[in-house]
């Protein structure tokens, strides 16, 4: 017969073991063996849920897709009109400019302000396309990359689940080992 002396002595080295490796969770040899049970399971459970969200995020980006884009095309009608609007006013300051000076003076200070009018009318016309796309180009950036992502769940859906999968489960296989 034999004495069994410091039984807690190996769980205490286990749980030695288990914190130098910064795997926290177990408590107990019971959850420990649990973990061990149910380690399929749990990896099984893993890809599940990935797969889940990524549907999720599929569906969200299909609704949020058709808004953007017509947010996108209202903001661009919009500032169009917005610049348009400008140019006129602008042409009409130019138009509404006395031909006549009274002096000298007078004569000068229209001349400048009609080169002047002249010069923001003509910079705004050709440089219509360009204030309109830099106006819109945070949200056409993010359309772009929505519809990236999309096109991505769409076709390559088990590549997706896949790589979200890899960090959890490479931690999952860490506590096992």
């Amino acid at each position: 017969m034999s004495k069994i002396y410091n039984t807690v002595g190996s769980l205490t080295a286990v749980m030695y073991h288990l914190q130098q490796h910064k795997i926290t969770e177990f408590n107990s040899l019971d959850e420990i063996i649990r973990f061990q049970n149910n380690y399929n399971a749990t990896r099984k459970k893993i890809m599940i849920d990935q797969q889940y969200l990524l549907e999720q995020e599929k569906k969200i980006l299909d609704s949020e897709i058709p808004e953007l884009e017509n947010y996108i095309s209202t903001r661009k009608t919009a500032i169009e009109n917005e610049l348009i609007q400008k140019i006129d006013r602008l042409k009409q300051q130019l138009q509404n400019l006395p031909a006549n000076a009274e002096s000298n003076i007078q004569g000068i200070s229209n001349f400048i302000k009609k080169i002047f009018l002249e010069s923001k009318i003509r910079f705004r016309e050709q440089s219509f396309n360009l204030i309109v796309s830099i106006s819109i180009r945070r949200s056409s950036n993010l359309f772009a990359k929505k519809k990236n992502r999309y096109q991505y769940l769409d076709t390559q859906f088990t590549d997706a689940v896949n790589k979200n999968c890899l960090v959890p489960l490479r931690d999952h296989d860490r506590k096992k080992e």
